[in-house]
This record gives C-alpha cells, sequence and structure tokens, in this order.
C-alpha cells in the first residue's frame, strides 16, 4: 500500500533534523577524563567516523532496494526483476533510445560521487566541532551557489534574471550567518551578544569552522553535478546508486583513515581523528554514543529513502524547499535546550539566505521557468544528510 506524500514530507522534516542534531549531541560527549573540569575533558572528536556511519546508513538502503525488487515480482508474477518505468511507449518512441544500463564494471563510475561525498561530509564534521549547529545547517545552504553554477559550466545549464538574484542572495545570507558566528563570540550557551556581533569577541576558531563548512559544499555540489552527469548517460535505480555510493563510500573511507592514520597522525593516537577504531571503541564504551550512532544510521536511511519519494511525487524544487525549512527546526530545538543562545544577526541572515533559495526555486515571484530550471539545476535526489 503506498503511503501518503504527507507521510514522506514529515518523516523527511524529522529525520532531517535529527541528523544533525544527533551528530552535534554526539560531539558534545565526554569519552575520556569526564571527572575533570569541562576545559580538560576529552569529547568526542571522531569526524571520519561519523562519515562512516553515514556511508553505512546508505549502504543499508539496499534493504529497501531488495524489498521493491520482491514486491515487484509479486505484483507482475515475473521470473526476475525488471526496472518499472512510468513512460508508456509513444513517450519513449518521442525521447529516443533509453540510455543503457549502469552496471558491470561501470559501476565503479560511482565511486567518483563518493569520494565527492566522503570530502564535503568529513570537512561538515570537522567544521560542525566548531560551529553551532543552526550556523553550520545555515551555511549548508551555500550549497545553492556551487550546485548552480557548476551545472552552467560544466552541464551547460542556463540561469534566469530571479535565479541569479536568487543566488546572490544566497551568498549574501550566508555571509551574515558566517559574520554573526564569527563576530559574536561562541553562540553555544550565554557567551554570546544579543545582536549577533562583537569585534572584541571574535573567534578564528569558529571562522575556520564555517569556511570548511562553505568549502564542504564545493565537493557536495561537485557530487550533485557528477551524479546527473552519470544518470543522463546510464539509467540506475536512485535507491541503487545510493547502496552504491554507500558501499564504495564505506570502503574508500575506512582504507584511506587507516593509511593517514598510518603516515600522519601524530601524538596520542587515541585523539587522532583518523582512528576508526577508536571512534568504534569509544562508541561502544559510551552508551549516549552507541545509542545516538544507531539513531543517526536509522534516520539518514529515512532521509534518503522519504526525500527520493518527495522527488518523485512532487519534484526537486519542492525538495530543496522543504529541506530549508528543517533549518528552523533545528535552530528552535537549539534554541529550546539551551545549546545556543538568539542573536538578530543570525536571524536576519538566515531570512536572506531562505529568500534568495526560494526565489531561485521560483516559490516566490518566480514562474513556470525558473521553477523548472531550478528542478534541473537541483539534483537533490541525492542529499544524504
Amino acid at each position: 500500500m503506498a503511503l501518503p506524500t504527507p507521510f514522506y514530507v514529515t518523516a523527511m522534516l524529522i529525520s532531517g533534523c535529527a541528523n544533525s542534531l544527533l551528530n552535534k549531541f554526539q560531539d558534545k560527549q565526554c569519552v575520556s577524563n569526564c571527572s575533570a573540569p569541562s576545559s580538560e575533558q576529552h569529547m568526542f572528536e571522531q569526524p571520519v567516523f561519523q562519515t562512516v556511519q553515514m556511508f553505512i546508513a546508505e549502504l543499508l538502503v539496499v534493504l529497501v532496494v531488495l524489498l521493491n525488487r520482491w514486491q515487484a515480482r509479486r505484483s507482475q508474477n515475473l521470473e526476475g526483476y525488471q526496472e518499472i518505468s512510468g513512460d508508456d511507449e509513444d513517450e519513449q518512441v518521442a525521447r529516443g533510445p533509453r540510455p543503457q544500463k549502469l552496471s558491470g564494471k561501470k559501476i565503479l563510475l560511482l565511486a567518483i560521487p563518493a569520494t565527492c561525498d566522503i570530502c564535503g561530509t568529513t570537512l561538515m564534521n570537522i567544521g560542525l566541532l566548531a560551529v553551532p549547529v543552526s550556523i553550520y545547517q545555515m551555511v549548508r545552504g551555500a550549497i545553492v551557489l556551487f550546485v548552480g553554477s557548476f551545472s552552467i559550466i560544466f552541464l551547460k545549464r542556463t540561469l534566469t534574471k530571479k535565479q541569479w538574484i536568487g543566488l546572490i542572495s544566497v551568498t549574501a545570507g550566508v555571509s551574515i550567518v558566517g559574520l554573526s558566528a564569527v563576530g559574536g563570540g561562541s553562540s553555544e550557551g550565554k557567551e554570546s551578544t544579543t545582536d549577533g556581533f562583537s569585534p572584541s569577541s571574535f573567534s578564528w576558531e569558529t571562522l575556520v569552522g564555517v569556511l570548511l563548512v562553505m568549502l564542504a559544499q564545493v565537493f557536495s555540489a561537485s557530487q550533485f553535478v557528477v551524479e546527473e552527469f552519470l544518470l543522463e548517460k546510464y539509467t540506475m535505480e536512485p535507491l541503487q546508486v545510493v547502496a552504491w555510493e554507500g558501499a564504495f563510500g564505506t570502503l574508500i573511507t575506512v582504507t584511506g583513515s587507516v593509511l593517514a592514520y598510518t603516515f600522519f597522525a601524530k601524538g596520542d593516537g587515541k585523539k587522532s581523528m583518523f582512528n576508526i577504531a577508536e571512534g568504534f571503541r569509544q562508541v561502544i564504551s559510551v552508551k549516549p554514543l552507541l545509542v545516538a550512532t544507531i539513531m543517526i544510521m536509522f534516520m539518514m536511511s529515512t532521509f534518503n529513502v522519504s526525500g527520493l519519494a518527495v522527488t518523485r511525487r512532487l519534484s526537486a524544487t519542492s525538495r530543496s524547499t522543504i529541506d530549508t525549512s528543517r533549518t528552523v527546526g533545528i535552530w528552535a530545538i537549539s534554541l529550546f535546550i539551551g545549546w545556543e543562545s538568539f542573536k538578530l544577526l543570525q536571524l536576519g541572515g538566515f531570512a536572506v539566505l531562505v529568500y534568495g533559495t526560494l526565489l531561485f526555486n521560483g516559490i516566490i515571484q518566480g514562474d513556470e521557468e525558473t521553477r523548472h530550471n531550478a528542478d534541473e539545476l537541483l539534483p537533490n535526489e541525492f542529499e544524504h544528510t
């Protein structure tokens, strides 16, 4: 029985908020020397492990793929699985021959977007260690700028005048949000100013965190553009793409972290962000971390599946707009539980950011051409976090 669209929209919002909040919750957990003053405690600082748990969540999507195949065999009484297409014969003739399936050795091409995902996710996890979760989520809105730019350069897409204004607004909004973060001290707790800016409390650590999250969007945008290029040339069920990227991502991340830890880690190995084994030991020994890890993997899988359903039933533009609203939920929850304090400048930056995103997607002051272009420019089917 098919579930209604509002169910998938709700699942996407809840799981999307939970992903970011649970990752920040992990960062706040003490793993050793916990009886000492807070400045001497050792917190969970394992961004590479967090990347691995994301890819394992993607890999678990294969269970949904297998369930879909089983349902297809049962409902159509087929001996083997056959790809389901919503196009009738006339539509397929009009479109010409369908792209060849992405199979065999060509599946290795999916290692390219998986590698981009590794770089982007790891950089975001490192940045999240230094910035509040709401700032982290807002700065991620810069991906619209990079996806639009890369699509123009590499996929030969075109932008309307209103979409250019939207991109400029997104850039301005992200800049204001970043300014509120680095110029207002730490917003986690009560150290920040009410207006969100104080030159005397400038934080270089927070600035580096914001820049890392921004840099991560370059890799994430590259991932989206490569995926769109591959799926224009080849055909594969989107859930299978997610599962294969999860497999490649897990393999590459684990192998790469072992090599990085062996050759580059210095000092106390137990503190190294490349030490996945130590991260796993910490998760097993600290119950809140273990519970958070299990919940993250479940929520990430839910986010992928529900996001795909929203894209198919509505559009990529609708998904992008819905996804923007989860930033409000993350911010509200962070304020409610005391992780952050209110900043007027942050609110202003977020308002400009949302305006630019909605304008780019043709939701406000837009037209059908703008929304169509946004669907082509924003391949949101594979946003994982």
